[in-house]
């Protein structure tokens, strides 16, 4: 079964805050990395199998601001969502800007 790790460290004007850095371990039994190009104005099924539950979803914008179907969450670029040991529903990702983009997903749970 893949392991998955999460490190966040957490400052402000270069201070480390309280209680970071945070370090989870999450052993799920899929996990599916994936590297997308979403065409100007393109939606995409994030490839996650047959993943009943979803307890780890990780979705990062490259270069351009995208939708991620979590209600509506924004990315800019450069921007990053993450679901760690919860439950995400998302299955989808918007770019409606005019130009391509990259995005980086991770989905990870149970069948």
């Amino acid at each position: 079964m893949p392991t998955l790790e999460l490190t966040v460290l957490l400052t402000q004007d270069g201070v480390l805050l309280p209680d970071y850095p945070v370090i989870r371990r999450l052993v799920v039994d899929e996990a599916f990395p994936s590297d997308l190009t979403l065409a100007a104005g393109g939606t995409v099924v994030l490839p996650l199998g047959g993943m009943a539950v979803r307890a780890a979803l990780v979705v990062r914008s490259l270069d351009q601001p995208v939708t991620a179907a979590l209600g509506t969450v924004t990315l800019n670029a450069g921007g990053l969502v993450i679901v760690f040991d919860g439950i995400a529903n998302a299955t989808s990702v918007h770019n409606a800007t005019v130009s391509p983009t990259a995005v980086q997903a991770l989905g990870g749970g149970s069948a």
